[in-house]
């Protein structure tokens, strides 16, 4: 088993092979820079190799593998085609838990309802200390995982594990991991954002009450969640001014345009915890998620 010309280590080699051949749900746990997405991307080229329907769900809104920044992102096969997206509005996975869980959730119902996939990964954030207890028990309920894989989390994790009714296969980190500097995430995150937003062009909507009250002190270059918007599930957009009742919302491509300024809005307009300037960078709103 191979990623990128590289073998996979022996534990985690005799875990993917575990796993191919029972398939179902895995849920990939850790801290930061231990090989989890790399883990991932070996398991699901493992699985379709052994003609499994394989497909990831990315739950770290940071440090994204496929998709995104900001957003659980669904991704198909294993050349990780994204599916979809579901809005979380943080990069920092503890300023919105709770969406985190939610996204989890909608993104395998979305999966399910499409045809499904016998065997889904779910990679989530580096948290293994106790502030990041109370998100993986929510991860695991929302998943709702066949397998839990354990890597390198060592017994900070046990708390958060005790419960559990899915085995888990405790693996050693990635040889091959390496510590990624806090300007290199900051600069993969800008890339992201910069390469879903590289078509968007500028929607004139005219906001109904909901919305006007949603964005009434809101400022330019907050990130927002359209939800939802078919076929990719929500959809990301940016604040781009306000005129009036009408708002400038930098949106994708794969936003319909409303036939009017007097149509209706695509989708329910949900406001985010980040803004973005020009160059992709993200800061954060003082308020977190209740």
């Amino acid at each position: 088993m191979r990623e990128n010309g590289f073998q996979a280590p022996p534990d985690q080699a005799e875990a993917i092979g575990r796993i191919v051949g029972s398939g179902g749900r895995v849920l990939v746990l850790g801290p930061v820079d231990v090989g989890k997405s790399a883990f991932c991307r070996l398991l699901l080229e493992a699985g379709a190799q052994a003609g499994r329907r394989v497909a990831l769900v990315d739950a770290d809104p940071g440090q994204k593998t496929v998709g995104p920044p900001a957003a659980v992102t669904l991704a198909r096969g294993p050349d990780l085609r994204l599916a979809g997206l579901a809005f979380v509005g943080a990069v920092d996975v503890l300023r919105a838990p709770a969406r985190v869980a939610r996204g989890v959730e909608a993104a395998l119902a979305r999966l399910a309802g499409e045809g499904g996939a016998d065997l889904a990964a779910i990679n989530s954030a580096g948290l293994v200390t106790r502030p990041g207890h109370g998100l993986i028990r929510a991860l695991i309920a929302a998943a709702r995982p066949d397998a839990i894989v354990a890597i390198g989390g060592g017994e900070a994790l046990a708390p958060a594990l005790a419960g559990a009714r899915a085995p888990i296969l405790a693996l050693d980190p990635s040889p091959r991991a390496r510590r990624k500097s806090a300007g290199a995430r900051a600069r993969a995150r800008r890339e992201a954002f910069a390469a879903y937003f590289a078509e968007a062009e500028i929607r004139r909507l005219r906001l109904d009450a909901a919305a006007r009250a949603a964005l009434a002190d809101a400022p330019d270059g907050l990130l927002l969640g359209l939800c939802p918007i078919e076929p990719c599930g929500d959809a990301l957009a940016l604040l781009a001014g306000r005129d009036g009742e009408e708002a400038l919302l930098l949106a994708p491509q794969e936003v319909p345009r409303a036939p009017s300024t007097d149509a209706p809005l695509p989708a329910r307009i949900v406001p985010g915890f980040v803004t973005l300037d020009p160059d992709w960078r993200a800061a954060p709103l003082p308020a977190p998620e209740p």
